[in-house]
């Protein structure tokens, strides 16, 4: 297990680093020493099936700006990510789609949003289907 650990770890401390040549965002100085970041990694919550984030996306990768969360949650805050507020909550379409209010499928949630919708009505509206034609 431990074995297993030291190497995850050490795999995204390379990771972290190899990104910074290209994006600018740096890995503190305290985090070159293995055992620091093993450390820190292991007493904020580290686990096999989490994923490093940064708490503000313009920040860097240090222990006051990072935390662990799921890949799930990773791929929900992209600064790509379309979010809407309804309601007074805010949350991406793909949330809104599997929100219990939702009554309609993501596509057409999503492909209304896109045309312009409201988004509380593209939410709510349900499709009308017409009735078959009796002969």
């Amino acid at each position: 297990m431990a074995h297993r650990i030291r190497a995850a770890l050490g795999l995204v401390l390379r990771l972290l680093r190899f990104m910074r040549r290209f994006s600018g965002i740096r890995v503190c100085e305290e985090w070159n020493d293995f055992s620091i970041f093993r450390d820190w990694a292991l007493s904020h919550g580290y686990a096999e099936d989490l994923t490093i984030e940064r708490i503000d996306n313009d920040g860097n990768y240090e222990p006051s700006n990072c935390k662990w969360i799921t890949r799930l949650a990773q791929a929900r805050n992209k600064r790509n990510n379309h979010v809407l507020t309804i309601w007074g909550e805010t949350k991406c379409v793909k949330d809104w789609s599997m929100d219990s209010r939702c009554r309609v499928a993501y596509t057409t949630f999503k492909t209304r949003i896109e045309r312009g919708w409201d988004p509380e009505k593209a939410l709510v509206t349900e499709i009308l289907r017409e009735a078959p034609n009796k002969i």
